[in-house]
Order: structure tokens, then C-alpha cells, then sequence
């Protein structure tokens, strides 16, 4: 339906774009025999790096996302995904050990509404908005939407039941995790998102003649 539409060009772009740099600090923890090919790690980054390419460039699913899924449907989508991460962060205020990824989504959060926003108000009156704003809009959505299920991930191990019974260990381990995300990966989704913000200017000025 209309979610899946919304988050498939998300969660090809944005993940896509984290392989890379995940299999790159895997050769990187390996020093010098991580680029050769004692490890076998830098086969997983040339495995990795097919994938922006592949499953379709991220420009191109950055250009879905904002033009079809986006201003194609005047936000609707994009408004409910939004409600839902914040019935999920109201589900967290009052657990303790959540409040850091309380407060680091609802901060995302608002900024994803505010930049959607942007992008609805100002694409019409410039057809170089959509495309400027693209990738970093995608890029943002995505580390805010994995923040969002790791959020939910650490309600599940916070209930008392299931998981949280039979595995102490995982849940504690899951609950790390948790802040370290909301704490070290989500503050990037700010930078992302006031960068697609900037608008076209800068991107559409420099004379052809000057490449």
C-alpha cells in the first residue's frame, strides 16, 4: 500500500548508502590485511558496493521518494508515517531508560515534518527544489525511520514479557544498542535534513563553462 511505497525507495537508498559504510570500517578494523585479501572483508565491500547501483542508483530512489512518494501524493504518506513514530515516542515517554531515544526521535521527527513541509511549499515554485533536496531528504528520512524501529525494538525488550523474560542478556545488549543509536547515528538525520533544506542555489550555480 501507500507505506510500502513510501519506504521502499528509502530503505533501498539509505541502506544501500550504510553498506558502504559499514564494509568500509570493516576493512578499515583490519588495518593493512583488510585490503588484501587475508580477511575476506574486502569482498564484502565490493559485494556492498553493487548495491546503490543495482537496486536502482540512490539518486534515482532519492528522486522517487520526493517526487512520486513526496509531492505525489502532497505529503499524505509521508504525515502518517510521521504520526506513527510519534504514537511510538509517546509510548516511550516515562521509561527511564528510553529517554535518550525519546528525546533524540522526537527531535528528528520534527525536523522530517518541518523539512517535508519545505519541500511541499517550495517545489512548486522551482522545478530544481525536488532534485537538490532528494538525497539528503532520503538519507535523513532513513536514519530517522531506523531510529524509529530501533525505538520500537527497545519497547519489546522493556515489557516484561517474551524476550524480556527468557534472554535478560539480549535485552540489555538490545537497550545498548538502543542509546547508541539514538546518541551517535540519529544526531546525523539534523545534517541531512537542514542540508536538504538549503534549497538549489549553490547546486545550480556554477556556470557550465566552469566544470
Amino acid at each position: 500500500g501507500t507505506r510500502m511505497a513510501l519506504l521502499t525507495p528509502i530503505v533501498k537508498g539509505w541502506l544501500s548508502e550504510v553498506a558502504q559504510e559499514v564494509t568500509s570500517l570493516g576493512i578499515q578494523i583490519h588495518g593493512g590485511a583488510g585490503f588484501v585479501e587475508e580477511t575476506g572483508a574486502a569482498q564484502f565491500m565490493r559485494d556492498a558496493r553493487i548495491l546503490p547501483i543495482y537496486e536502482g542508483t540512490t539518486g534515482i530512489q532519492a528522486n522517487d521518494l520526493v517526487g512520486r512518494k513526496i509531492l505525489g501524493d502532497s505529503g499524505k504518506g509521508m504525515t502518517a508515517l510521521i504520526a506513527d513514530m510519534r504514537s511510538t515516542i509517546s509510548e516511550l515517554s516515562g521509561v527511564d531508560e528510553l529517554k535518550a531515544i525519546e528525546v533524540a526521535l522526537a527531535q528528528s521527527v520534527d525536523l522530517l515534518e518541518k523539512s517535508t513541509a519545505w519541500l511541499l511549499a517550495s517545489a512548486p515554485d522551482d522545478p530544481n527544489v525536488p532534485g537538490a533536496a532528494s538525497v539528503n531528504l532520503l538519507m535523513g528520512a532513513g536514519t530517522i525511520v531506523g531510529g524509529w524501529q530501533m525505538a520500537r525494538a527497545a519497547l519489546a525488550v522493556t515489557n516484561g514479557t517474551g524476550v524480556a523474560k527468557s534472554d535478560p542478556g539480549f535485552c540489555k545488549a538490545k537497550l545498548i544498542t538502543v542509546r547508541f543509536y539514538a546518541e551517535h547515528i540519529l544526531p546525523r538525520a539534523t545534517g541531512y535534513l537542514v542540508a536538504a533544506m538549503s534549497g538549489p542555489a549553490s547546486m545550480m550555480a556554477m556556470p557550465e563553462d566552469l566544470f
